[in-house]
């Protein structure tokens, strides 16, 4: 008798873990995240059409993971689309929040330099039709970027706001009557070789300066980076984003070697930075740089750059 009564607990034991197997895997998996999900949705596969025997069962299996599998699919791709999306167009909004509450800048000046100007256009492409000249992108983008700061209250000082001449060597003797905290220089590359393409970020190698200049500089490309992860869809202007290269932090070093240097990163006393903001030679960074959606991402950046390095210059962080 007693063994009757085990062999009955087994088989009953037996056909409850069966049912559990079989009934609730593929919905569990549904309810969790999309790379679970889609994990599971092989495994519940597999299961069904190895054990599956009866034709409208499988019909029915074969139903039920397409509409998962669509289900998991919709649900990773909003899931990253939403992520990148939220990360970027929130960024500026968390950023500027966080310096109005603890970081507020309380009399800091930031020295924005658009390379060129007037007389001096710097390079120069016509593409379509069109003549591009890297003194007005310089200055597109340096003034979208001096609002952008000034809306964090930064008090922001220029070295021109229009397309007039500015002698390059007045540049750096105008920030420091300025009194500014941080100097930053907005230009466009070129090169002989249309596939070299991507920002660079120029950091001095002089020797006795108040501040760490790669680590200066690192802060701008790190935020110009962010800007690689706009999502296509959101792009009004249809610009390829994923064709942007990672920013690349530079010495003038690998320009000139050893004890020549930028003559625009000559104040020792402030953190200063070069941005190359991408090759005027290179269709995919043509196509980015005369944008003003594009330049508008830009601006952010370079605001996003400034309250990172602004907080831990001033905070220690």
């Amino acid at each position: 008798m007693k063994k009757m009564v085990s062999l009955i607990a087994i088989i009953f034991a037996f056909a409850l873990t069966l049912a559990f197997i079989t009934g609730c895997e593929a919905p569990a998996g549904g309810e969790t995240s999309g790379e679970s999900t889609s994990a599971s949705v092989t495994t519940s596969a597999e299961a069904g059409t190895t054990g599956t025997t009866a034709a409208t069962t499988t019909a029915t299996t074969s139903k039920t993971t397409a509409n998962t599998t669509t289900k998991s699919t919709t649900k990773v791709t909003t899931t990253a689309t939403t992520t990148a999306t939220t990360r970027v167009t929130t960024k500026a909004t968390t950023k500027a929040t966080t310096t109005a509450t603890t970081v507020t800048p309380k009399n800091v000046t930031i020295f924005l330099d658009p390379g060129h100007g007037g007389s001096d256009p710097g390079v120069i492409r016509t593409y379509e039709g069109v003549t591009y000249e890297e003194a007005d992108i310089n200055l597109s983008v340096a003034l979208k970027a001096k609002e952008a700061l000034e809306k964090r209250g930064y008090t922001v000082v220029m070295s021109r706001e229009t397309d007039k001449t500015v002698a390059l060597d007045s540049r750096t003797p105008m920030a420091q009557k300025a009194g500014a905290d941080m100097f930053i220089f907005i230009h466009v590359n070129s090169f002989s070789d249309s596939s070299v393409a991507g920002t660079r970020m120029y950091y001095t190698h002089r020797t006795g300066l108040s501040y760490d200049a790669r680590d200066f500089a690192t802060y701008f490309a790190e935020e110009f980076d962010d800007i690689r992860e706009v999502p296509l869809s959101s792009n009004p202007d249809k610009l390829a984003y994923p064709h942007m290269k990672p920013s690349r932090v530079c010495s003038d070093k690998d320009l000139y070697g050893s004890g020549r240097y930028l003559a625009v990163l000559a104040a020792k006393e402030i953190p200063s930075v070069l941005i190359e903001l991408g090759f005027i030679t290179n269709d995919n960074d043509l196509v980015m740089l005369k944008s003003q959606w594009w330049q508008g991402y830009v601006a952010t950046a370079i605001a996003d750059a400034v309250d990172s390095a602004y907080y831990d210059i001033s905070y220690g962080e």
